[in-house]
């Protein structure tokens, strides 16, 4: 910390501090009482407590949840984000509740996505400038939208994440900008898969060359194997691709959510752009914010016929990209006519936070931790990452974890890796039990595993049972896949320890 802070004068630390300031209204949403109710919020916190849990009982990384689609299990943390979760690990570890934990990192990611806008732009920019580039990334309505409506905690993480990457880069923090690019990764799939080019081309053309770069991203995208390689594989081993997870004529975005701003920004930047000095600083940013705001709006319809659709989903999620590109292009709007920079500066950020309707939620929820630690959701808009052999969702909770055909269930234990029965079978019978096979899912008969048999239509596992007594155990464990991308993780983790550790042997 004391290295960053060397970097910047006082006058910066005065300036981070406006930042603070200004950045403060987005944090009362999280200082009521209540958690507010929004499209994805709650399921922030379900998910999250299902989560931890698994961990708890020894189940890391996580892939499966036992508790969550009635008891049946689901494998969402396979496949969507589960950065804030791992993150919320410590917190909730020392004694914040679910709903605090959640709470506190919207709030911190808010934070951060201000504070480190202001600090990347400083590093070309004026103090002005920068700030006024930080509120707009703030403050454009997208991103407090993802906070109070939709309750996107894994896109606010990404969107905290971002400018350190920029930051990192700009400045050589090479080591810190492939393990903030790790994050970002597992942080939100499809914020990741948009802002990744866009870092890596910013960090080819500005003090990084091709090489370097190239060696960066490999590291951070390496750093984050264990969750992106089983994603894709185990996708096919979902119903994914036989869902239509929404229609994406029906998600475009309203002029309200675009904001006023941006328009201001745009117009503005229209005119910058003819002035051929100035063209090559911002015409990449501009075409980036001018493209995001065209496709993420009605006036795009024709060409969301041919834009595979499933990854992004809502095209108003391309908005992502403005608060990037936009908060830029203020920044130079500020720089550039430097005769009217305090009007212009006061103006920007006046309508960027007064047309904002999104800065506080409409509605709360008031729900102690128990509501969210018992509840069974899916935490999916469609279910769409039900194992593919589920014919029929599961409406309710099981009446019992195992069922017996021909026997007696003497005694049964469970935790998240590995449910275990004691049975008395008068002939030779099957054993259910009432959670969905996914693989990984192995079953044991004594310490010989054996054949694992799963139910046509309702996708639940079972195996035979000889007559007599046995002790049954199914167990989740690491596919030859997820080891292998585990093992690239950690090669990846333990080579930027090696490296850093060295070099400070060198230095000494």
């Amino acid at each position: 910390m004391k290295k960053f802070l060397k970097k910047f004068d006082r006058k910066d630390v005065y300036g981070a501090v406006i930042v603070l300031v200004l950045s403060f209204p987005v944090i009362f949403t999280f200082l009521n009482s209540g958690f507010p109710r929004t499209d994805d919020g709650s399921w922030m916190i379900i998910r999250f407590s299902a989560f931890y849990e698994a961990v708890r009982e020894g189940q890391f990384p996580v892939r499966w949840l036992s508790r969550l689609n009635n008891g049946f299990g689901y494998p969402v943390v396979n496949f969507l984000y589960p950065g804030f979760m791992y993150l919320g690990i410590p917190l909730k570890a020392i004694g914040f509740s679910f709903v605090e934990t959640i709470k506190i990192l919207f709030i911190t990611s808010l934070l951060f996505s201000s504070l480190g806008m202001y600090f990347w732009l400083r590093t070309y920019a004026a103090r002005l400038a920068s700030l006024v580039g930080s509120v707009v990334y703030l403050y454009l309505p997208y991103h407090l939208y993802d906070v109070t409506i939709r309750g996107s905690l894994g896109e606010v993480l990404a969107l905290g994440i971002a400018p350190f990457i920029l930051l990192s880069l700009s400045k050589n923090w090479n080591k810190f900008a492939v393990i903030l690019i790790g994050i970002l990764i597992i942080s939100h799939n499809t914020l990741a898969l948009f802002y990744l080019p866009i870092l890596f081309l910013y960090s080819w053309k500005s003090k990084n060359n091709l090489k370097n770069s190239i060696i960066i991203f490999i590291l951070g995208i390496s750093l984050a194997t264990f969750f992106w390689l089983p994603a894709l594989y185990d996708l096919q081993y979902t119903q994914f691709s036989k869902i239509k997870v929404s229609n994406p004529f029906e998600y475009f975005a309203s002029f309200q959510l675009v904001g006023l701003t941006s328009i201001f920004i745009l117009l503005l930047t229209s005119w910058m752009v003819k002035n051929k000095t100035l063209r090559g600083k911002i015409f990449g940013w501009f075409i980036l914010f001018s493209l995001s705001l065209f496709f993420s709006s009605s006036l795009s319809m024709y060409f969301w016929n041919f834009i595979p659709s499933s990854t992004i989903q809502f095209p108003f999620r391309l908005l992502s990209l403005s608060l990037l590109s936009g908060s830029v292009l203020s920044c130079f709007l500020i720089e550039h006519f430097k005769k009217y920079r305090y009007f212009l500066a006061s103006f920007i950020i006046i309508i960027a936070i007064g047309t904002n309707s999104y800065i506080v939620a409409k509605e709360y929820e008031y729900f102690d931790d128990s509501y969210y630690s018992t509840n069974g959701d899916t935490t999916t808009v469609q279910n769409e990452y039900m194992p593919r052999d589920v014919m029929t969702t599961p409406q309710s909770i099981p009446s019992s974890l195992f069922e017996v055909s021909n026997g007696d269930i003497i005694s049964y234990t469970q935790n998240e890796k590995e449910k275990s029965a004691k049975v008395q079978m008068n002939t030779q019978g099957t054993l259910l039990l009432n959670q969905l096979y996914f693989p990984g899912w192995k079953v044991y008969q004594g310490d010989r595993e054996s054949a694992m048999l799963v139910v046509k239509g309702s996708g639940i596992m079972s195996t035979v049972v000889p007559q007599g007594e046995s002790e049954i155990s199914f167990r989740f464990e690491e596919t030859p896949l997820r080891l292998l991308a585990n093992g690239i993780s950690l090669i990846t983790l333990l080579c930027l320890f090696s490296l850093t550790f060295i070099k400070k042997v060198r230095y000494k």
